[in-house]
């Protein structure tokens, strides 16, 4: 049973977005050339709640599912810090044909984004509570960062609303969706390297304060110490996450819009 503690908050539940805002705010990053409402709505952010689904293995028996351990390991939580991108707004800023390829710069105007973070915790039957509440603890992590990555998210995809990305293809579609591709792939990863990355940091932490769950210091005051220990580390992956792409080209001729079926 889990204990009734892991639903208390910890002493400040935005310590970490205060963070990464102090570090926007203080211009360790290059802002967006955002300016208003609008053009920050031009970032749609659906997040859903996470899930969590419990299960139970018996380590003896070979033919029932379990999950792959390490060698003196009893439990595992796995978590998935999961985003789909979708452009819906492309302008053509530059083609060009050559040796029967196209190459193309385009600007995405827009993205639709959905942040999802299902949660899966192996215990084996008959689980000691310690293993059960350190296992929750590692769940609690992962929903405590799950909460700022919204903004996380936002800001990294306006960084890539305001970059020209290069494409190519076979025709002309081909290397629309191509450059499309390119873009929201490279977000997917700085997504992953801001907060995936920074999740592992802090659950090894955790996982090194209270040794694996073997130590009698409380799961919530190791989460908090983690957390103090690793905090320093986000602003180091948000610049490691920046996206690469070139800055907006000035473009003479006319730029082509695309519709959403004109990529795909």
């Amino acid at each position: 049973m889990v204990l009734e503690a892991f639903l208390l908050i910890l002493r400040d539940t935005k310590s970490i977005f205060a963070i990464v805002c102090a570090a926007l705010s203080a211009g360790l990053f290059c802002e967006p050339a955002f300016s208003s409402k609008s053009d920050m709505q031009k970032v749609q952010v659906e997040k859903s709640a996470p899930t969590v689904a419990r299960r139970m293995f018996i380590p003896w028996n070979p033919f029932e599912e379990r999950p792959t351990l390490e060698p003196g390991q009893k439990a595992l939580t796995q978590f998935y810090f999961k985003l789909s991108a979708g452009a819906d707004d492309i302008e053509v800023l530059d083609e060009k044909q050559k040796h029967g390829r196209w190459f193309v710069d385009v600007q995405i105007k827009s993205l639709r984004l959905k942040l999802s973070l299902p949660i899966v915790i192996w215990t084996p039957h008959g689980a000691p509570r310690k293993c059960l509440q350190h296992e929750e603890g590692h769940r609690i992590i992962a929903e405590r960062i799950y909460e700022f990555s919204d903004d996380i998210i936002t800001y990294l995809a306006n960084r890539v609303i305001v970059q020209s990305v290069r494409g190519e293809g076979g025709d002309r579609s081909s290397a629309v969706r191509d450059a499309v591709k390119r873009a929201t792939t490279e977000l997917n990863q700085s997504y992953r390297t801001a907060v995936l990355d920074y999740s592992k940091l802090v659950t090894e932490e955790y996982d090194k304060i209270t040794k694996h769950g073997l130590d009698d210091i409380s799961e919530e005051d190791a989460i908090a110490k983690a957390f103090e220990t690793c905090e320093p580390q986000m602003s180091r992956l948000l610049e490691k996450s920046e996206p690469s792409y070139a800055p907006l080209k000035q473009v003479s001729g006319p730029m082509t819009k695309l519709r959403k079926s004109d990529s795909e």
